[in-house]
């Protein structure tokens, strides 16, 4: 790969941010962190549908293990879903 000018700007796709996330050891993810994930999901949804936005929006495979580990139930908000993020997070 040839390497940019010092200093110089570079574009990232999406994909490629995403797989630069995945390579990243992330030893905490927030809510805040997941919900970047989950823009544009519509309510109420499940747990499939937040799974299913996650990985349309490139989630990485941390993202989308924490979003399995979620209760299987119906969510009727953002904040819902946080709750249940963050709880998922703590145990």
């Amino acid at each position: 790969m040839v390497e940019p000018p010092s200093g110089a700007v570079m574009a990232v796709t999406t994909e490629q941010r995403a797989e630069i996330m995945a390579d990243t050891s992330a030893p905490h993810l927030s809510p805040a962190n997941v919900a970047h994930y989950l823009r544009g999901i519509g309510f109420p949804a499940t747990k499939r549908d937040i799974r299913a936005e996650a990985q349309k929006n490139h989630a990485p495979p941390e993202v989308l293990k924490l979003i399995d580990e979620l209760p299987a139930e119906r969510y009727h908000t953002m904040p819902e879903v946080m709750k249940a993020v963050g709880q998922v997070e703590r145990s």
